[in-house]
């Protein structure tokens, strides 16, 4: 996608550096196209019983059968090998598919050569055997809990069985000075990109507003707050009814008025309404 942005505006900025018609339109097509097979073909492959992983779910619950049902249903590469009974928790999973207990939990995972073990125990507090899972972890067992399982399968959250915890240990808070700077920088492409598009609307829509309320501004400085540390001073075009009187904006042009102008009000309409 960025190679296609950039090639569009080096394309139209230096035509004569456009190979032939069409050249394009076809790479993308077959691009797309060869992507889309290798997409197919690699899930394909992660199906197969050498690659798959085959996967445990310590639970008997409601939160257990969510887990089952979710890895039938999402594409990955997990097996299911069977729900690992638990000594207290709500049974609503069929019987059948119970491969063993806790008391056993060596066993069945040497049995069906499972790689991780999902904790889906619905109600967790006094039953939790921490010395069993922590066996199956030094033993090169994935231990994991459902809630983050669901979410790698998924990608959404399961709201209703989130423990307080999983917020503090959760890898989605952590912010790393890797992250800061290549969210900055795709910040500051795409800001730019977008400034660059509308340069062209920003002074008519400017001189709109001016025009139809001439003791108006048409920009205005404001304060805008940063994550961490003091704010900047950008400059935005009037476009709300209000706000060159707040006491973070100093107008440029002149004095401002409480009421708002058509012009604003159309560059202001939100396109979804």
């Amino acid at each position: 996608m960025l190679a296609f942005v950039v090639l569009s505006c080096l394309y139209y900025l230096l035509p004569d550096l456009i190979v032939g018609r069409g050249v394009l339109a076809l790479a993308l097509l077959l691009f797309g196209l060869f992507q889309f097979a290798i997409h197919c073909g690699f899930q394909v492959v992660l199906k197969l019983p050498g690659l798959a992983q085959r996967v445990l779910v310590f639970g008997v619950g409601p939160l257990a059968q969510t887990i089952e049902d979710t890895m039938g249903t999402a594409k990955n590469n997990y097996v299911f090998s069977g729900f690992v009974q638990p000594k207290a928790d709500i049974m609503t999973v069929s019987s059948d598919r119970i491969v063993g207990s806790i008391d056993n939990i060596a066993e069945v995972i040497k049995q069906h050569k499972a790689q991780k073990l999902v904790v889906s125990i619905t109600e967790r507090r006094g039953v939790l055997p921490v010395r069993e899972l922590l066996k199956c972890k030094l033993n090169g067992v994935d231990v994991v809990e459902s809630v983050s399982f669901y979410e790698q399968l998924t990608g959404k959250l399961l709201i209703e069985n989130i423990q307080p915890s999983w917020f503090i240990y959760s890898n989605g808070f952590r912010v790393t000075p890797f992250m800061r700077l290549y969210k900055r920088a795709f910040d500051i492409l795409f800001s730019s990109f977008g400034l660059l598009l509308a340069s062209p609307l920003l002074p008519v829509v400017a001189l709109l507003i001016k025009l139809d309320s001439p003791a108006r501004p048409g920009v205005f400085q404001a304060e805008a707050g940063g994550g961490e540390g003091p704010g900047v001073f950008c400059l935005q075009v009037q476009v709300h009814a209000a706000g060159c009187r707040n006491k973070n904006r100093r107008c440029l042009g002149g004095a401002g008025r409480p009421q708002g102008d058509p012009a604003g009000q159309i560059s202001s309409q939100d396109p979804h309404r």
